[in-house]
């Protein structure tokens, strides 16, 4: 997964209308997370602090932190 396919995934997930609209498109996209993919979270993330996007910032990590425990089955 490249940098773009990365943040182009973020944004899809954080558009999630529901908790089950969201489980759906993380089961849509498992087999595509990557180290790539994790990387870019933690950025977007840290981003997101930086600019004072608190909220934003905890609910990325969150589905980040969901998607790893699924991914890796942790």
């Amino acid at each position: 997964m490249t940098y773009e396919e990365s943040l182009s995934l973020i944004r899809e997930l954080m558009a999630a209308k529901s908790t089950e609209d969201l489980q759906e498109k993380m089961g849509a996209h498992m087999s595509q997370v990557d180290a790539t993919f994790f990387s870019t979270v933690n950025q977007v993330v840290a981003r997101l602090h930086e600019r004072g996007k608190h909220d934003a910032a905890r609910h990325l990590s969150a589905v980040g932190d969901s998607l790893a425990r699924l991914r890796f089955m942790i």
